[in-house]
């Protein structure tokens, strides 16, 4: 029944709109990958957050440049910057936010040619310390997505210590 009610909107439509039929567009295929790594930071939750929503945080995990060179923190669903990443030009925007436990970015390419969310997950341990995931998700529908994942797991690793001491000060 439900698919005669779809079909019989389909043509009623499709009279209604003078014969226009939608058509199909090419299928575009691709990988979508996810890279995941974490560091136990010596510094509380809080100041970890701190630390990952200021501007030097996001520019020092994930080489973000700020368009007005100073950038602002993106702590709170909505905040966005324009920037750029990756060599992509376009806006960092906060699609979710649990101050202390969880940020996620969406990162919006002006071209429009790859979609791309950035999660950070913090987990309080002992002694003061935090775990800090980073997973970085995206489409490649490039040949060399294998060695690009690579490259972006490897960039992490060089970064997220990097981070640790910035959150550690």
């Amino acid at each position: 029944m439900r698919t005669a009610t779809f079909f019989a909107f389909v043509l009623l439509g499709s009279c209604q709109t003078g014969g226009s039929v939608p058509q199909d567009m090419p299928t575009k295929k691709s990988a979508f990958v996810s890279v995941s790594v974490k560091i136990e930071i010596k510094a509380a939750a809080d100041k970890v957050w701190s630390r990952l929503t200021s501007p030097d945080g996001i520019r020092t995990l994930s080489q973000f440049t700020f368009d007005d060179g100073k950038g602002v923190s993106l702590a709170v669903v909505g905040d966005h910057a324009a920037g750029t990443l990756a060599g992509d030009h376009g806006t960092m925007i906060v699609s979710f936010a649990k101050a202390g436990e969880e940020l996620r970015f969406i990162w919006e390419p002006d071209k429009g040619h790859y979609v791309c969310s950035i999660r950070f997950f913090l987990q309080s341990g002992t002694g003061g310390t935090t775990t800090l995931q980073l997973t970085d998700s995206y489409s490649d529908d490039q040949p060399n997505a294998d060695e690009t994942t690579e490259s972006v797991r490897k960039e992490y690793r060089m970064r997220l210590p990097e981070f640790k001491l910035l959150a550690e000060k």
